[in-house]
């Protein structure tokens, strides 16, 4: 099949086929887009907008410096824009795609400071706290994660937040307090692999606490 002079090969499935072909770059044709608008566009007042969506787009391409740039340039240029703290929350993904965990955690502990009623900021307590744990910063880990619960005790992301703080506890040879995190996670959530891995681990805390009697008859499902 020849589209613009260009072949296009069929994939045949009994009677019916499906045609691929080489789609463009959606990603590159909106960085274009929004790099034209600035182009042309020098005093409008969506130029914001247009840097914080050149951003993202650097950011879905993997481009993460130059989506940190953009992000710090709407920051400077809006900074009380209702997307500045998702601003900052992708700025600390963009180090954590990275590896980059002590960066990241400037970035999520500047939303838990300056944006703590933001939808974005349970997120960033909870990834401030991952970043700590990857740092092997234990202590600073269960600070976060406790800080987490008692700021945003019914969020969704709570088992999450306790089977982190399990695991950091667990690493500070914290053991019964570990169990007590674990079986936190196995009481409230109803994700069977992350219940499983509660349940291993709580049973590993015991072990290691001597506590044989919750060894034992301490589940509780």
């Amino acid at each position: 099949m020849l589209i613009e002079g260009k072949t296009i090969e069929r994939t045949y499935l009994g009677q019916d086929f499906d045609e691929t072909m080489d789609l463009p770059n959606l990603v590159d044709i909106q960085l274009k887009s929004y790099e034209k608008f600035l182009q042309i566009y020098t005093q409008s007042n969506l130029r914001g907008a247009a840097i914080y969506k050149i951003g993202c787009s650097y950011l879905e391409n993997g481009s993460y410096l130059q989506a940190r740039s953009n992000f710090q340039s709407f920051l400077q240029t809006e900074p009380q824009s209702e997307f500045a703290p998702l601003a900052v929350y992708l700025i600390g993904e963009s180090f954590i795609r990275e590896k980059r965990f002590k960066e990241a955690c400037f970035a999520y502990g500047d939303i838990a400071s300056s944006y703590p009623d933001n939808f974005y900021a349970p997120n960033a307590q909870y990834k401030l706290g991952w970043c700590h744990f990857n740092l092997n910063n234990w202590k600073l880990a269960k600070s976060s994660l406790i800080q987490f619960r008692q700021l945003f005790p019914n969020h969704p992301l709570l088992p999450h937040v306790d089977f982190l703080l399990g695991n950091s506890l667990s690493e500070l040879e914290l053991y019964p307090a570990a169990a007590v995190a674990y079986q936190r996670v196995i009481d409230q959530t109803l994700e069977t692999e992350l219940k499983e891995a509660a349940l291993a681990l709580m049973s590993r805390a015991n072990y290691l606490s001597e506590d044989y009697t919750s060894l034992v008859s301490g589940y509780r499902f």
